[in-house]
């Protein structure tokens, strides 16, 4: 038997193993399903030991840890290189992409070259990667060789971990990431300002007697500490330009801040039934619920006291804001929406 018959036999075997597929089920269950009742303490254990960890390594720049503090240390990143194999496990199945490669090649009558599959197999995994947050845990796991010391400031990418465990997070950078457009386009304007305000700001103040700018860098930190509209006070302008500029800064930075809170104000306004919508429905899988009440009128809330007299579970749905918010204060599980939209 030939190395490519072996590995097909084994990527077969695989995928005949219900051990095997339980074992990647349970893992799954863990790591991905946010409907898993498991996921949860997985989700709570991961965020306490995220912020144990970063708090062992802060602690660290100043005092000495102790053998129970590298103790600590060393299992935090046991357990985070053993979360990055299994979700590196997880992310596609490379043996049934083996299979589909050798039952193609079977179909049409072509010799089966073991090379193309294992290539196309390797590249879905790295395909997992090049993914944000698999280079955050990979980024999240450096900080741990003592030896590179400047490797230290990947620590801050530990906190970053905690984009997987908390959905609250998660949700309000997928309401920024859909208003990328505006905040680019934010970027690009105060960038533009700020070059434009360092640059006039170093012109007159560099060679004045008594300036306090002594490089572009300290122009360009002026810049936006006064754009920002916080004016820290360490450089002041010496020059009559130097102090019309900042006046024109100052009010452009009073825009700028306008514009920022407008787009999260307007973002979250467009999705806030959304996220209220999700948490609705992530209280209702946990608590099974088994009854819908379709609208809250007046039948529909003596139908919802009945059931809360019964201790029943149930969800209202009401395409009405303030019939929702009634549910609510009544401490009723509530979505806005049409119940008799099968959608």
């Amino acid at each position: 038997m030939s190395f490519a018959q072996k590995i097909i036999k084994y990527c077969y075997t695989l995928e005949g193993s219900s051990r095997y597929k339980g074992l990647k089920g349970g893992v799954y269950n863990l790591l991905q399903n946010p409907r898993a009742p498991i996921r949860p303490y997985f989700d709570i254990f991961m965020i306490l030991l995220v912020l144990l960890s970063v708090w062992l390594l802060i602690y660290e720049v100043k005092h000495d840890l102790g053998l129970w503090g590298d103790l600590i240390e060393v299992g935090a990143v046991t357990i985070f290189i053993i979360e990055y194999l299994l979700r590196f496990w997880l992310y596609n199945d490379s043996h049934k992409v083996i299979i589909e490669r050798y039952e193609r090649a079977e179909f049409i009558n072509e010799t089966f070259r073991l090379g193309p599959a294992l290539y196309s197999a390797i590249i879905g995994k790295l395909k997992y990667m090049v993914q944000p947050l698999a280079i955050i845990d990979l980024l999240a796991i450096i900080p741990s060789y003592r030896p590179l010391r400047f490797l230290r400031i990947f620590l801050l990418f530990r906190l970053f971990k905690l984009f997987r465990y908390t959905r609250s997070i998660s949700e309000f950078v997928k309401v920024l990431s859909e208003k990328r457009i505006e905040l680019v386009t934010l970027f690009i304007f105060m960038a533009f300002i700020t070059f434009t305000a360092a640059t006039a700001i170093f012109f007159f103040e560099a060679e004045h007697d008594g300036g306090q700018i002594d490089g572009f860098f300290d122009s360009v930190y002026w810049a936006l500490v006064t754009m920002s509209t916080v004016g820290y006070g360490d450089i002041t302008p010496q020059t009559t330009e130097g102090r019309v500029i900042s006046l024109v800064l100052i009010i452009a930075g009073l825009g700028v801040i306008s514009f920022f809170t407008s787009i999260i104000v307007s973002a979250f306004g467009e999705k806030i039934h959304e996220i209220r919508a999700h948490r609705v429905f992530s209280e209702v899988e946990r608590k099974q619920v088994d009854t819908l009440v379709c609208g809250f009128g007046r039948v529909g809330q003596v139908v919802a006291d009945r059931l809360a007299e019964d201790k029943r579970s149930f969800v209202v749905v009401d395409p009405l804001e303030e019939n929702i918010r009634l549910a609510k204060q009544r401490g009723y599980l509530a979505v806005m929406g049409n119940g008799e939209d099968n959608s």
